[in-house]
């Protein structure tokens, strides 16, 4: 029989052993190299309602250790993201948050506990290699619009590739707010383009230092340049009719009637325009619209139905005066677990004189003034017909779930 005091001699390392282990933290996630492409939120979908804010932290826990990951963000109120950013800290990823003083309050006053927690765990000074900030209360970081707009991650090295996250969903679960997981959002990964990256990275400088203006559109004789398959926009931008209108402008290069089928030479097939919009009041873009609907142009529009103008509402909804059907338009009621949140433009057609092209725009441009005008924004432009044809998909989902014809 072993004596009690020699039993203890060999015990006591085991259980001071096994308290360690106890107390270590837990495993990385595995590391998931970064494809380009888009992700959907489906609110209907169990799997998929929180599609997009899966898909940045999946991002957030592939980032490389001694990387960086800057955000720009309208309103932050999502713990898990929250934690996610803290882990990647914990292995060694610095990051930069700038937000919109609406993620330091709530609308009532109270401080939101979340980005509390976010302060006090990385600070508020620039200088060092982790921090976060807001923009001034009722005031855009650059323009002189009320809201810091933006929804984008930028990734210095995810797998040792540079990676750009553009999305129209800011950072909220399920029914804390209308435009969140649980909400119809859409979300663009984009891998190994430098170039926009770089364009991204240099607005970021903009959104951190606050260098004021009413024109970042026009700020860079590049900021709106293409790099690749996309091109950047950024806002606001100055105008004051439709000739500065960026939607309008893009939809002026778009020629309805004649859309050659490559392969066969014939020219009758019908450009299609789509658009989903959380927010609708820019009336020069509806009747834009209009005018493509009657110039031969097959135009669908998805809206939301307590964000939208009258007017514009009814330019959607008009008979047309020629002799195809008219815009079909569907409405999402202010269901703030189910409603329309993102904001695209889907054209497939003839674009500045080439035929079958398929493109989109995406981001957190909504169709309103203040977007146009005065917001912090930026609005991307995806040439490729995969990505296209993925949107198109959500579309169509979305107007099924929506079963609301208004006109």
């Amino acid at each position: 029989m072993i004596p009690l005091q020699k039993n203890r001699r060999v015990t006591l390392p085991i259980l001071l052993c096994l308290a360690a282990l106890w107390y270590l933290p837990a495993p990385a996630q595995a590391q998931v190299a970064p494809v380009t492409g888009a992700v959907f939120n489906d609110p209907n979908d169990a799997v998929n309602k929180r599609a997009v804010s899966n898909k940045l932290k999946e991002l957030i826990g592939s980032a490389d250790s001694g990387s960086t990951i800057r955000i720009a963000i309208y309103e932050f109120h999502d713990s898990t993201i929250k934690d996610a950013l803290k882990a990647a800290r914990a292995r060694g990823v610095n990051v930069q948050v700038v937000a919109d003083y609406e993620s330091r309050r709530y609308a009532s006053g109270a401080l939101n506990p979340t980005w509390t927690d976010l302060e006090n765990a990385f600070g508020t000074n620039k200088a060092a290699p982790s921090w976060v900030m807001t923009c001034p209360l009722g005031r855009a970081c650059i323009g002189s619009g009320k809201l810091m707009h933006n929804k984008f991650a930028l990734f210095s090295s995810v797998a040792g590739v540079k990676v750009v996250f553009q999305s129209s969903a800011n950072f909220y679960v399920d029914s804390g707010g209308f435009s969140g997981d649980g909400n119809w959002n859409n979300a663009m990964t984009v891998a190994g383009n430098v170039g926009l990256y770089d364009s991204y990275y240099r607005y970021f400088g903009d959104l951190k230092d606050m260098r004021r203006t009413d024109d970042q559109y026009n700020k860079y004789s590049d900021s709106y340049k293409e790099h690749g398959n996309f091109k950047p926009y950024y806002f606001p931008r100055a105008g004051t009719d439709a000739s500065t209108d960026t939607i309008v402008s893009v939809l002026n290069n778009v020629d309805c009637t004649k859309r050659n089928n490559v392969s066969t030479g014939t020219v009758y097939h019908q450009t299609i325009v789509r658009v989903a919009m959380a927010y609708f009041t820019r009336q020069e873009v509806a009747d834009k619209l209009r005018s493509m609907d009657n110039a031969g142009c097959y135009v669908e529009v998805i809206y939301r139905k307590d964000s939208i103008t009258s007017t514009v509402e009814a330019a959607l909804k008009a008979d047309r005066t020629g002799t195809y059907h008219g815009i079909r338009s569907w409405y999402l009621p202010a269901d703030v677990t189910r409603t329309l949140h993102s904001k695209y433009l889907a054209i497939e057609g003839n674009y500045v004189g080439y035929p079958d092209m398929k493109l989109v725009w995406t981001g957190s441009h909504n169709y309103t003034y203040p977007a146009l005008r005065g917001n912090d924004e930026v609005l991307l432009r995806v040439d490729d017909n995969g990505i296209h044809d993925a949107f198109r998909q959500n579309f169509w989902d979305i107007t099924r779930a929506a079963g609301i014809m208004s006109n």
